[in-house]
């Protein structure tokens, strides 16, 4: 089972993510989408923002990466809409003690589960 698999009795649907990348000193970037509860009844969703990127062969890191989530309570029918903000120094790793955060292409993935066929996706570039 993925992470967060569990029973509802309304269903929801989830938008495909938009990003907005701010470069610079404190870069960081804002993943944003909208959730609509599609179902007869009121529910809660949790929503899931993973990172993934390509790391050095040397270097174990995780597929993906939970880097946010939020819970969200919506009546039947009704929309929202949600930003994850994600500072970028957030998304380093430690090598050698020293923190370190690559540029390069990043995949995120947002949804309801971890399991990738439920996740919509995003490619960004970052320069660091």
């Amino acid at each position: 089972m993925s992470f967060s698999f569990g029973l509802s009795y309304t269903s929801f649907e989830i938008s495909e993510p938009t990003v907005s990348y701010h470069p610079g000193a404190n870069s960081s970037l804002a993943i944003s989408g909208s959730i609509s509860n599609t179902g007869q009844y009121a529910g809660n969703r949790v929503i899931q923002l993973y990172s993934s990127q390509p790391y050095p062969a040397a270097t174990e890191m995780p597929v993906k990466l939970l880097v946010r989530f939020r819970k969200i309570e919506l009546s039947s029918g009704e929309p929202s809409n949600f930003t994850f903000a994600v500072p970028v120094n957030e998304l380093g790793y430690y090598v050698n003690v020293e923190w370190q955060v690559d540029g390069g292409n990043y995949t995120f993935y947002f949804g309801f589960t971890s399991k990738e066929a439920d996740l919509e996706t995003v490619n960004v570039v970052l320069a660091v």
